[in-house]
C-alpha cells in the first residue's frame, strides 16, 4: 500500500445507540440510559439517537446533541425482545444520518448495541442481519461504520453480538474490545464508563486503504484480509488518531519467506 492510495475523513462521530427494553432487562435499561448520556455532546459531534426495542422497536430520538437531552428521554413499557427490530431501526437512522452529512463516507458512526441476548419474538439477528449487511453496502457502499457490543448479566449471547458485529462493522476500532460483558447492574455502568472513555479517545481520522501494486495490474486473489477463511478485500477503513498511520509499499516477494 502507499499514502497515494489513502484517502482520508476528518474526525464526524455519529452515535447510534440501540438498547434492550424487554422484561428481562428490568432497571437495567434506566442504568443504561444514563450511563450512555455523556456521550452525546462529549463524543459525538453529530445529531445522535437513542432506540430501544422489546416486542418491537422505537426511536426515542434521533438528534441528541447534549447529555441532558438523552437523560429526559422516557421510556416505554418494557415487553418481549425482539432485538432484530432494534438493529433495523438502528440501521435506518444511520442510514438517514449518512444521507444528511452531505457527503458519503464523512461521517464515522458508531452502532452501540447493549442486550442481555434473550431474543425471542421475530426472526432472529443471526438470519436477519446477514442479508441487511448486504443490502446495506449495496444503498450505502461509502458507509463507515463501527460496532460495539454491550452483554449485560450471565444468559447475553457473545455468539448473537459477534454475528452482528462481523456483518456490519466496516471501521475497526483497535482500542476497543470486540464484545463488551457485564454481570450486574453496578458492573455494566463502569463497563459503559469506560466503553465512552475509549470511544472519546478513539476520535480521528478514517482511512480508506487499498493495495498498489505499481504499473502491473493486481495479481489473482490479492488484496487486504479482513477476516481469516474470507477472500481478501480491496479497500479497507481503519481508524487513525493522532499522527497520521504510515502506510508502506514495496516490492511483493517471489515467494512466502518468514524472516
Amino acid at each position: 500500500c502507499s499514502n497515494d492510495s489513502a484517502e482520508h475523513y476528518e474526525s464526524r462521530m455519529n452515535i447510534c445507540v440501540v438498547l434492550d427494553n424487554s422484561y428481562s432487562m428490568g432497571h437495567y435499561t434506566q442504568r443504561a440510559r444514563d450511563a450512555f448520556a455523556p456521550l452525546f455532546g462529549d463524543v459525538a459531534t453529530e445529531p445522535s439517537a437513542i432506540i430501544v426495542f422489546s416486542r418491537d422497536a422505537q426511536v426515542l430520538s434521533r438528534n441528541l446533541t447534549t447529555k441532558q437531552q438523552a437523560l429526559d428521554l422516557v421510556l416505554p413499557q418494557q415487553g418481549n425482545t425482539n432485538v432484530t427490530a432494534g438493529l433495523r431501526a438502528g440501521l435506518e437512522c444511520i442510514q438517514g444520518a449518512e444521507a444528511r452529512s452531505g457527503q458519503p463516507g464523512a461521517v464515522h458512526h458508531v452502532l452501540v448495541l447493549l442486550s442481555d441476548g434473550e431474543h425471542n419474538q421475530g426472526v432472529s439477528p443471526e438470519e436477519a442481519i446477514p442479508r441487511d449487511a448486504r443490502l446495506l453496502r449495496q444503498m450505502a457502499p461509502n458507509l463507515r461504520l463501527s460496532v460495539v457490543v454491550v452483554g449485560v448479566t450471565r444468559s447475553s449471547k457473545t455468539s448473537m453480538g459477534m454475528v452482528v458485529k462481523q456483518c456490519l462493522e466496516t471501521v475497526a476500532v483497535p482500542s476497543m474490545p470486540p464484545i463488551y460483558f457485564a454481570r450486574s447492574a453496578s458492573e455494566m455502568t463502569d463497563v459503559l464508563r469506560s466503553m465512552s472513555r475509549a470511544l472519546k479517545a478513539a476520535q480521528g481520522r478514517v482511512l480508506s486503504v487499498s493495495p498498489q501494486y505499481g504499473p502491473a495490474p493486481a495479481p489473482q486473489g490479492a488484496g487486504i484480509l479482513d477476516e481469516i477463511g474470507r477472500p481478501p478485500v480491496t479497500t479497507r477503513a481503519i481508524l487513525a488518531s493522532g499522527e497520521p498511520v504510515p502506510v508502506c509499499r514495496g516490492p511483493r516477494p517471489a515467494s512466502p519467506s518468514l524472516d
